[in-house]
């Protein structure tokens, strides 16, 4: 077992379909490219050209990781969408699909879940 990346998240497949659920039980870490990090909440939130730029940049990547998830995993997968320093949150119903993440992209193992992001995913 690998703590830092077992979790266990079930979420309705869509708002049109809420009862269909599929549980998300690995996750990795998206390391940010070397321009976002150290990126802070605050420097976002200050509405500063440079801030801007950052978020667009931030888009960017969450899209990036998107396509490629889209075009290799096998089953489902979420992107976080809670900001956090260290990298972008990627989780998977399907443990290969997380190993196959962490060969094609830069990881970190993912620290322990912020209360602000597991509180979402309480029932």
């Amino acid at each position: 077992m690998d703590k830092e990346r077992d979790i266990n998240i079930t979420l309705g497949l869509s708002q049109d379909d809420p009862n269909t659920k599929i549980t998300l039980i690995r996750q990795s870490m998206a390391r940010y490219p070397k321009h976002l990090e150290n990126i802070t909440q605050e420097f976002l939130h200050a509405g500063t050209p440079e801030a801007m730029r950052a978020l667009d940049l931030l888009a960017n990547f969450r899209a990036e990781l998107n396509f490629w998830c889209r075009d290799n995993c096998k089953g489902v997968y979420k992107i976080e969408e809670c900001f956090e320093s260290q990298g972008m949150r990627v989780y998977f119903a399907v443990p290969q699909d997380q190993l196959e993440f962490e060969k094609h992209k830069d990881t970190v193992t993912p620290p322990e879940t912020p209360d602000f992001i597991s509180s979402q995913y309480q029932s």
